[in-house]
């Protein structure tokens, strides 16, 4: 069973992310939707982590009106470390990108 704790984060992530999404998309000013963010948490790993979600999410499929990246940025201005975000997001399409070109392995 997963901690109290691990549970509570993953919540976090979601309102972070779902928050994120909405303001962008009713064109809320970036002030008021940083206070929105913020409110959630002032976290700094869980921004980071909710960003880089979102901007790895994005550079797997970057879909013109995809709000993956804007979301990350908008993240970012919550509180996320930019440089980290960005290098976490590039490995993990990296790793997924290398995960798909591998050739199966042998049965047996």
């Amino acid at each position: 069973m997963a901690s109290r704790t691990t549970n509570t984060a993953r919540i976090t992530l979601a309102r972070l992310n779902g928050t994120a999404h909405r303001l962008l998309e009713a064109g809320t000013p970036r002030a008021q939707a940083v206070s929105e963010l913020r409110a959630i948490t002032t976290d700094p790993s869980l921004l980071c982590e909710a960003a880089t979600s979102a901007l790895a999410g994005w550079l797997d499929n970057p879909i013109p009106g995809k709000l993956g990246r804007d979301v990350a940025a908008l993240l970012v201005d919550a509180g996320a470390d930019k440089a980290t975000v960005g290098d976490l997001a590039t490995q993990r399409h990296r790793d997924k990108v290398e995960h798909r070109t591998r050739p199966p392995r042998p049965v047996g």
